[in-house]
C-alpha cells in the first residue's frame, strides 16, 4: 500500500545494506526524497530498471521506519537518445548531480522541477552539440535565478549609469554585477567582456531553453557563456564542486 505518489526525477542511486538500494529522487510535489528500494540489487527487481539516474518516473512510496519505502515505479520516458550518446550522458549526469547539491531535502520547488523536466526532454530530442551546451547553460541560469541569484546586468553597480554605450563591460563575479571599466579596479574576480558576450548572457536569462533549439551561435561565444556561468557560480554561497559542471566537448564546439 502506498502513502504517497508523485512524478519524480532520479538524482542518485546507491547500495544500501544487502540487496537494497537508496534512491534519491526530486519529486514534483514533495521535493527531494531519499527512499529505500527493497531488493533493488537483485536481477529480478521489477522496479530497479525504471530508477536509473536521470530517469523521469511515476513514483509511489509508503512510510517506513527510517527511510520511506518505494512501492511502485514506472518510467515516463525511456530517454533512449540520451542513454546511447556519451555526450548527452555527461550533461544529464552533471544536471542531476548539481541539482542534488543545490536543492534541500523535502523542500518542494515546482519551478525547478519543471525546468529540469524540460531540460531532460530537450536533451533527449536535440542532436547538435551547440544546442546541448546552450540548453545546459540556460538551465543553469534559470535555476540560479529561481534560487535567488540574479546578476545585475542593467547599470554599472558603482556609478549607476547605463552600460549601453560601452564596447567592453566588466563583470564583477564576486558582486554579481556589471560595471564600467573605468569604475572598477583590476581584481581577480573581475573579467572584461565584449558587448555581444553580455548580450548572450542577457538572452540566457530572458529566454526559455526551447529558444536555443536550432540557434546558430559562434563557438567562441558559447565558450564565453560557459566561462561567465562557471565564474558566477564560483563566487556564490553554494555547496557545489566546480568539477560537477559538464565537461565541454571542445572538439565539437571548435
Amino acid at each position: 500500500m502506498s502513502d504517497y505518489n508523485s512524478q519524480a526525477i532520479v538524482l542518485r542511486s546507491q547500495v544500501y545494506r544487502e540487496g537494497d538500494k537508496l534512491i534519491t529522487a526530486f519529486c514534483a510535489q514533495y521535493g527531494k526524497q531519499t527512499l529505500i528500494l527493497k531488493s533493488g540489487l537483485k536481477v529480478k527487481s521489477k522496479m530497479a530498471g525504471h530508477l536509473d539516474v536521470g530517469s523521469i518516473v511515476d513514483l509511489e512510496w509508503a512510510t517506513g521506519n527510517y527511510f520511506n519505502v518505494i512501492t511502485g515505479a514506472s518510467a515516463i520516458n525511456n530517454l533512449k537518445n540520451i542513454r546511447t550518446d556519451l555526450t548527452k550522458i555527461i550533461y544529464l549526469n552533471s544536471v542531476v548531480a548539481s541539482l542534488d547539491k543545490l536543492i534541500i531535502e523535502k523542500e518542494p520547488n515546482q519551478k525547478i522541477y519543471e525546468l529540469t523536466f524540460e531540460f531532460i526532454n530537450l536533451l533527449n530530442e536535440v542532436e547538435n552539440s551547440f544546442e546541448i551546451e546552450m540548453i545546459y547553460q540556460s538551465w543553469w541560469w534559470q535555476v540560479l535565478v529561481e534560487l535567488g541569484f540574479l546578476p545585475n546586468l542593467v547599470n554599472c553597480y558603482r556609478c549607476g549609469q547605463s552600460l549601453n554605450s560601452e564596447a567592453e563591460i566588466v563583470f564583477d563575479f564576486e558582486v554579481g554585477s556589471l560595471g564600467h571599466q573605468r569604475c572598477l579596479p583590476t581584481k581577480i574576480n573581475c573579467k572584461l567582456y565584449k558587448k555581444e558576450e553580455i548580450k548572450l548572457l542577457k538572452l540566457l536569462l530572458e529566454k526559455s531553453m526551447d529558444f536555443w533549439k536550432s540557434k546558430k551561435i559562434k563557438p567562441e561565444l558559447i565558450q564565453k557563456g560557459r566561462e561567465m556561468l562557471q565564474n558566477f557560480v564560483a563566487f556564490r554561497d553554494l555547496d557545489f564542486n566546480q568539477k560537477m559542471f559538464a565537461r565541454k566537448v571542445d572538439v565539437e564546439l571548435d
